[in-house]
């Protein structure tokens, strides 16, 4: 069999009888070195080991982190479901605001429309007031009318018996109205319709 010196690297032939043990000492014939041999069948399985034990290694890690993300998933799962159920909240809290603005805009509205009829309101008592005070300055006018009419009626009635018999002695080219007097019958008085 052929063996590379592990010292000085020179290959040479070794009897294969020699190397049937698992482990020989080896001595190189250049550098006179001596070294344990694993023949190759061990070497191998030493090799498949190794990878074996990488593998679980591997494998071991993999599972970790599997088990690491899942735990990780689902924590974020859990999470997004609340901030969804948050959102969906602040969704509802921003209709009702929208509702809300909404009604405020309506009662702005209705402010100024009372507005205009509380103003609509001041200028028709000011204008019933107005138009009281102005009946009852006429109301005033007109009973000092209809006392003044009432008086000088019953004044007429009284005194066209006399004039008539005043007009006989009299001729009338001779009636001036300087000569003529009118005399107030203390009897007459003042009437007043509008009181009770």
């Amino acid at each position: 069999m052929k063996i590379n010196c592990i010292y000085c690297k020179t290959d040479f032939i070794c009897e294969d009888e020699k190397l049937n043990n698992e482990l020989s000492i080896v001595k190189c014939g250049h550098c006179q070195k001596e070294w344990d041999y694993e023949n190759q069948f061990t070497e191998l399985e030493k090799r498949i080991e190794e990878l074996d034990k990488e593998l679980n290694s591997n494998e071991n890690r993999l599972t970790e982190e599997k088990k690491f993300n899942l735990e990780k998933i689902s924590t974020l799962e859990t999470l997004l479901k609340n901030k969804k159920i948050e959102l969906d909240k602040k969704k509802t809290i921003e209709s009702k605001l929208y509702l809300y603005e909404q009604r405020l805009t309506r009662s702005e509205k209705e402010n100024v429309e009372q507005a205009i009829l509380e103003d609509k309101i001041f200028k028709l008592r000011e204008e019933i007031n107005e138009n009281t005070s102005e009946i009852l300055i006429k109301t005033k006018e007109i009973d000092k009318k209809i006392n003044y009419l009432m008086m000088k009626t019953k004044y007429e009635n009284k005194t066209t018996p006399k004039l008539k018999s005043m007009n006989e002695k009299i001729p009338k080219s001779d009636i001036n109205a300087e000569n003529v007097e009118i005399k107030k019958d203390p009897q007459l008085k003042k009437y007043n319709f509008w009181k009770a």
